[in-house]
């Protein structure tokens, strides 16, 4: 494993952990009426402020408000360059009728640790600069929502933006949408579950300067990201799953799918449904074919024909069952089903699984060509267990744990799910019968039912001689 493998992994694992905002509860935040401050002179206690001098070390404060936004605009702020901060709010609304939060004409805004929820749209910037919306949950919105405007977050003709770890979904059509901006940086958010005609998880339309690294985009019923006439846009670190399609680009120029190598581009959950990947090889043109190094060995490439040139890949093979009879009789046979997950997406050249008992060897395939598609895919192997009681290797009457483990699987995700225990496994003695005394049977004991004890046994013991050479024989070859 490479140094480039291991920086690599370790990004695509980090794309599975994004931090989840922490609000406020419910039950402490205390009722305001809707707030509107036009101008500095705005910024007052009448209108929510609960601290704060408008200064770079002392921004105005507005937060612990739970405001009812079916009449009016939840929070708005207009022509001010005062410093600000909106955070730990609820805004809620009973129809779809205004914003909940609106930041217009304003420079040096903040709106973080709140909550956005059944409005017009969440929150919207326009001509604006120098704002950050951090940790808020924004869901529920906008019925209304005009292709180009968002349920969710709405920027337009602003500069200097930061959107980040913030959970935009299940809004109606629109998560995210910047328009005629520049200078956006878009990273760690949660984009997902937008609904409707026209709907898109994120559109960037006539805007310049963008950076969207880190994100989940996720779950829209049709484009993921869509660019349209944007230029100079860099997206990387994302991660694409179940959007139709993931992303398009129409129009811009100096976009950029991936961060070149060996930072790599985004993580797409059907790159392996259309491109069957593979991830032998690396290197800036993917041909030092020694190794992985978690991005595929081909571009992933858009519907509207840009590439991603080093699409992140995930290595993860799950073993997630071992299944086999509750009881075995010494001597016998038995089998076992060890079912195995792909839920990377990337085809796994080669591996082997191994089944055991009490940390000894029973056998082993290799398993070649394991397809991870678009939805977890499972394949089932098939082993025996040999408990020959005269083989050097044999197994004694007890109970015992059959464990099933992957291993040859440089750079997965997460080896901890590579191994898996069966229920316990009874080995049970072979019935034995005893050969019969005429002496001690008795005036009852006829002839025939001696002869009939005496065949009895015959047979049990023939029938032990042939299980154990049956599965001697079987073990040879």
């Amino acid at each position: 494993m490479t140094w480039v493998g291991v920086l690599v992994m370790l990004v695509v694992v980090s794309l599975f952990a994004w931090p989840i905002p922490v609000l406020r509860a419910a039950s402490s935040y205390q009722p305001h009426a809707p707030i509107l401050i036009s101008g500095n002179s705005g910024f007052t206690a009448a209108n929510g402020v609960t601290s704060g001098s408008g200064t770079t070390s002392a921004p105005y404060v507005i937060e612990g408000w739970e405001i009812n936004s079916t009449t009016a605009n939840g929070i708005e702020i207009q022509n001010s360059n005062a410093y600000f901060i909106i955070r730990n709010v609820y805004i809620h609304a009973v129809q779809y009728s205004h914003y909940g939060i609106v930041l217009t004409n304003i420079a040096n805004g903040r709106v973080e640790s709140s909550k956005c929820s059944f409005g017009y749209a969440g929150i919207a910037v326009s001509s604006s600069s120098n704002i950050t919306v951090l940790n808020n949950q924004i869901f529920g919105n906008s019925i209304g929502a005009n292709f180009g405007s968002a349920g969710g977050l709405d920027i337009g003709f602003s500069k200097n933006i930061v959107v980040r770890n913030n959970n935009i979904s299940n809004n109606w059509r629109n998560e995210l949408v910047i328009g005629s901006s520049n200078n956006i940086t878009i990273t760690g958010n949660i984009l997902s579950g937008s609904a409707g005609i026209a709907s898109l998880t994120m559109q960037i339309y006539s805007s310049a300067d963008l950076t969207i690294v880190n994100n989940t985009i996720s779950h829209s019923e049709h484009f993921g990201l869509l660019l349209d006439s944007s230029n100079r846009t860099l997206v990387y670190h994302n991660r694409f799953i179940n959007n139709y399609p993931n992303a398009q680009q129409v129009g811009g120029t100096n976009d950029m799918w991936d961060n070149g190598y060996p930072s790599g581009g985004n993580y797409w959950a059907d790159y392996n449904y259309y491109f069957q990947a593979q991830d032998n090889c690396s290197g800036p043109d993917q041909n030092v074919c020694t190794g992985p190094d978690a991005i595929g060995d081909i571009p992933y490439v858009l519907q509207t024909g840009q590439k991603d040139r080093y699409p992140l890949v995930v290595h993860d093979i799950v073993v997630t069952s071992v299944e086999t009879s509750p009881s075995v009789i010494q001597g016998e046979t038995t089998s076992i089903d060890v079912t195995i997950q792909n839920l990377g997406n990337v085809v796994e050249r080669s591996f082997t699984v191994t089944l055991s008992f009490n940390n000894t060897l029973i056998t082993s395939q290799t398993v070649t060509g394991f397809c991870g598609c678009h939805t977890p895919y499972d394949r089932v192997l098939s082993f025996s267990w040999s408990t020959g009681v005269l083989l050097e290797k044999g197994v004694q009457p007890g109970k015992y744990i059959l464990t099933a483990t992957a291993s040859n699987l440089p750079l997965d995700a997460n080896p901890s799910d590579n191994t898996k225990s069966s229920n316990p496994v009874e080995v049970i003695s072979f019935p034995s019968t005893p050969l019969v005394s005429l002496e001690s049977a008795g005036p009852i004991l006829t002839w025939g039912s001696a002869i009939i004890s005496v065949a009895t046994t015959g047979v049990a013991v023939f029938s032990v001689f042939r299980a154990h050479f049956r599965a001697k024989k079987k073990a040879l070859d």
